[in-house]
């Protein structure tokens, strides 16, 4: 898998672990797990992006240095 520290597995974990803390604390506290959850799933979405984005652009480049050398040595 090209997002080896990104999972969905790993994202599903991450919210059941916040939306228990939803239950168990007080109210006073809402606004504070609100924005926690929401920069959780930013920073996922984020992560996400930063590897899948790399990657392809990774891959292309290999490819396009490797038909590039392959024509110059086969000429």
């Amino acid at each position: 898998s090209p997002f080896p520290s990104i999972t969905q597995e790993k994202i599903e974990k991450k919210q059941q672990i916040i939306d228990k803390k939803d239950l168990v604390e007080l109210p006073v506290t809402d606004a504070a797990d609100t924005i926690e959850k929401a920069y959780t799933i930013n920073l996922n979405w984020w992560n996400f992006q930063f590897y899948f984005f790399h990657y392809s652009f990774y891959s292309i480049i290999k490819t396009s240095a490797k038909m590039f050398f392959f024509d110059r040595i086969t000429g």
